[in-house]
């Protein structure tokens, strides 16, 4: 089963993809939280042949839910495959001490490419602990 991570952030979000058999994930990009996400994101899901999303699941220390989370669930509302979530706690963290290569945020307006590629190696890890469990 091949599967996308989803690292959902209100400006931006970043995107990793597994491997067909589902056991590797690999970054894929950062893109721009607006008005065209959706489009991007159900194009990638057409050409990948994506057939399952792992969405970050924001909470706080006490492993409830903040702010962020009531956002990214109405946004997972949005896809046509199923959705799993995974707990996102210490993912940024650990992405920057784990930057990996990806392409550059599809928003100019970012500045900063280790933070550009942050939130894809959050994604990447946020699938990658999913694949793990599985």
């Amino acid at each position: 089963m091949k599967y996308l991570g989803i690292d959902f952030g209100t400006k931006y979000i970043g995107l990793a993809i597994s491997d067909d058999g589902g056991t590797m994930a690999f970054p894929r990009e950062v893109i721009g939280n607006d008005d065209q996400t959706l489009n991007v994101i159900d194009t990638l899901i057409a050409e990948e042949g994506i057939e399952a999303i792992v969405m970050s699941h924001s909470l706080n220390q006490a492993g409830g839910e903040n702010p962020v989370a009531q956002k990214a669930k109405k946004f997972a509302e949005n896809f046509s495959v199923p959705v799993h979530w995974q707990d996102e706690r210490f993912s940024s963290l650990e992405a920057t001490r784990h930057i990996f290569h990806t392409k550059p945020v599809a928003n100019p307006r970012r500045s900063g490419k280790s933070i550009e590629r942050e939130d894809a190696s959050a994604a990447t890890l946020i699938l990658q602990r999913f694949l793990d469990k599985q």
